[in-house]
């Protein structure tokens, strides 16, 4: 893959995603405001969440399909995370790709 070439890449995830044509009714633009209202939600939730720190994490809503990277330092954190995520009504499906990794 010529993305893995790049100098500094580490890791690559292939995770190519089918949608369904944008819904006339709602237009590109509705859609495009709700994954950025769950985006927010995300962010809003995980800084208020005890015991995770949302500077380890990234992610990203495609039509409600959250995708969450990053770095836990322990199970229970990437468990916390995971299940904030998953408790915002309006998000169909978490794809997980957080490891743990302790500081050290």
């Amino acid at each position: 893959m010529l993305v893995g070439r790049i100098k500094g890449v580490k890791r690559l995830h292939n995770l190519i995603m089918v949608i369904k044509p944008v819904d006339k009714k709602k237009g590109a633009v509705e859609g495009f405001v709700d994954d950025t209202v769950i985006d927010q939600k995300i962010n809003a939730l995980l800084l208020d969440g005890s015991g995770v720190n949302v500077t380890n994490f990234r992610w990203r809503s495609v039509q409600g399909h959250v995708f969450l990277f990053g770095r836990a330092l322990s199970a229970s954190e990437k468990t916390k995370a995971a299940g904030i995520v998953k408790g915002i009504k309006t998000v169909l499906s978490v794809t997980d790709r957080v490891k743990v990794r302790p500081r050290g």
